[in-house]
């Protein structure tokens, strides 16, 4: 999930997209340039929003064409929401693109951590190895102590008994 900040930002970004809408919409209606493409914009939507309810209610679409004015004021609304879309567009990508950057370094840091555990385990398993392995000569040593302190024992016995 995104940091408060970017989500504030994200909200901001969106909120003024309707103002520059509305701006890119009146200086695109008001250049006479523009005016042909906003007019067969116009026409399109006209045309694609009156087949789209004949088809949904089930009737024959009206074959009634909308002055140019009415043309250029619906084409100047589709690019001011074709605007808006792109911007909200924008934003949800680059939310989701941040989201999962952030998880992804989570994911390196819980990783990153886990090595760390894992280099600290075995050291700990060298440092038990080698005390293990220092503690086998020394009990080899003992060992080996007690079997000469058993032999000059039975040394000792065996010289008390012929003296006895």
């Amino acid at each position: 999930m995104a940091t408060p900040v970017a989500k504030i930002f994200a909200v901001f970004v969106r909120q003024i997209s309707r103002p520059i809408a509305n701006r890119v919409k009146h200086a695109a209606a008001s250049k006479e340039s523009y005016n042909t493409a906003l007019a067969r914009f116009g026409k399109l939507s006209f045309r694609f929003e009156n087949k789209l309810n004949a088809f949904l209610m089930g009737s024959k679409a009206p074959t009634s064409v909308p002055s140019k004015k009415d043309s250029i004021e619906r084409g100047a609304e589709v690019v001011g929401e074709t605007f808006i879309f792109v911007v909200a567009v924008g934003v949800t990508i680059t939310e989701f693109t941040w989201s999962k950057n952030r998880a992804a370094r989570k994911e390196a840091e819980k990783e990153s951590r886990i090595y760390q555990q894992l280099d600290k385990t075995q050291e700990s398993i060298k440092s038990v190895t080698t005390i293990v392995e220092s503690l086998n000569k020394e009990l080899i040593n003992l060992r080996t102590q007690v079997e000469q302190f058993r032999n000059e024992n039975q040394e000792l016995k065996l010289k008390l008994e012929k003296k006895k």
